[in-house]
């Protein structure tokens, strides 16, 4: 239990939960400002999950470096339920932000991308880092934000945070991407820089 504890508290979990908080409330203010204008919340559809994604990525940083790989404990468990636990709570907070929404299939949607995008982020930190596992799911929304492609298929890879809830393609990704995020950064961790490394 006290393992736990300080695994917890070395990955600035209240900070993360903060940030995740602080994505709700953005998204009322957000629904309150705009919540008449279709366009907005649809963009807020994909953004709400991507900070709430980007939060939970960051979460993955580890500053013990190496001396971390040593301890007894079975990390791979202790990492995919600290971030399993992370994404249950984003989803919550997601339920009750959405509520007031009159977008059809806004939960589920919000759900598809979170996982997705969330995904993403843990296949990005075993490459760069915990701290720039923001890049590529800041990026891909980015992306199916402001490229106007009208054959949304042929681009789905880029464009599934926008498809509809129905687009069984566009799931199956997002479900991809969690899953192998969720064992890639459980078994591999994030990648350390040198200095992280030297401790």
């Amino acid at each position: 239990m006290r393992f736990t504890w300080l695994y917890l508290r070395s990955r600035m979990t209240g900070t993360v939960l903060a940030g995740i908080s602080l994505a709700g409330l953005l998204a009322l203010a957000w629904e309150h400002w705009f919540g008449h204008q279709e366009g907005a919340m649809m963009t807020a559809l994909t953004f709400l999950p991507l900070v709430i994604a980007c939060a939970i990525g960051s979460g993955t940083h580890s500053p013990f470096g190496e001396a971390e790989l040593t301890a007894s404990m079975p990390l791979p468990m202790v990492r995919s339920a600290h971030l399993a636990g992370l994404v249950v709570i984003g989803v919550m907070i997601q339920l009750v932000v959405a509520r007031g929404w009159s977008l059809p299939d806004d939960a589920g949607t919000l759900t598809r991308n979170l996982a997705g995008l969330t995904g993403l982020a843990l296949l990005t930190a075993p490459l760069v880092g915990g701290r720039l596992s923001w890049i590529a799911p800041m990026t891909l929304s980015m992306m199916s934000q402001l490229l106007d492609i009208n054959d949304l298929t042929a681009w789905i890879f880029v464009t599934w945070p926008t498809a509809a809830l129905e687009n069984d393609r566009a799931m199956a990704i997002s479900l991809a991407l969690f899953g192998s995020g969720l064992v890639a950064i459980s078994i591999f961790g994030p990648r350390l820089t040198d200095d992280e490394s030297a401790r």
